[in-house]
């Protein structure tokens, strides 16, 4: 299902975690022209599709792009980053993270097959600035997190990268490259971690 169309469904647990991930993959992405870096934002954050971003809606998606080009998005994506790990990190010391002063508003939207569903949305600042659009965005990627397991969520043991582990086994790795260079430090703390746990054993023994 296109990401433009999830307005007219029922926000299931799995698209919730693809507009997630979307986000992070936004977030971690490298060799990106600033051109690119907004766009690609843009696209996810307004809902689109590239064919619609491309049609109908290409006039106001060009309007808004102009109007933020000029806007920090490698600081912004660096806060993102930080704050996101921050709150992850002070939710497993059981301090939740929050953001203050985020509006929402209940809207009605037509749906493709010509009904109108409600949708609770964030309510844009206005004068839009970096900084209010920082809270607004982390608010709405929150909000999407909604109900997920607290172990669906961790760092990568390689790059440190947040990233889902979905599957019952949950993953140390967040992409095969990673679980390669890896693995050979994550095989030497295994092994260290034997070898102190046979160590004490043998030093109990000796005791008795």
């Amino acid at each position: 299902m296109a990401r433009g169309e999830l307005f007219s469904t029922a926000l299931q647990q799995r698209e919730r975690v693809r507009v997630v991930q979307e986000f992070l993959d936004w977030l971690y992405a490298v060799d990106r022209s600033p051109e690119q870096q907004v766009r690609s934002f843009w696209t996810w954050h307004a809902w689109l599709t590239p064919e619609q971003a491309a049609g109908p809606a290409r006039e106001q998606f060009d309007r808004i792009i102009g109007a933020t080009r000029a806007w920090r998005w490698e600081k912004l994506r660096h806060n993102w980053i930080a704050r996101l790990n921050g709150m992850m990190n002070r939710l497993r010391l059981q301090h939740p993270g929050s953001v203050q002063g985020v509006g929402r508003s209940l809207v009605a939207r037509a749906g493709r097959d010509g009904r109108e569903y409600l949708a609770v949305v964030p309510v844009m600042p206005q004068p839009l600035t970096e900084e209010n659009f920082e809270d607004l965005v982390l608010d709405e990627v929150m909000q999407y997190l909604d109900g997920l397991a607290v172990a669906a969520v961790g760092n990568c043991a390689q790059c440190g990268r947040l990233f889902f582990r979905l599957r019952a086994k949950r993953r140390l790795f967040c992409s095969t490259r990673c679980k390669y260079e890896g693995a050979p430090s994550t095989k030497r703390r295994k092994a260290g971690e034997k070898a102190r746990r046979a160590q004490r054993r043998a030093s109990a023994g000796g005791k008795r």
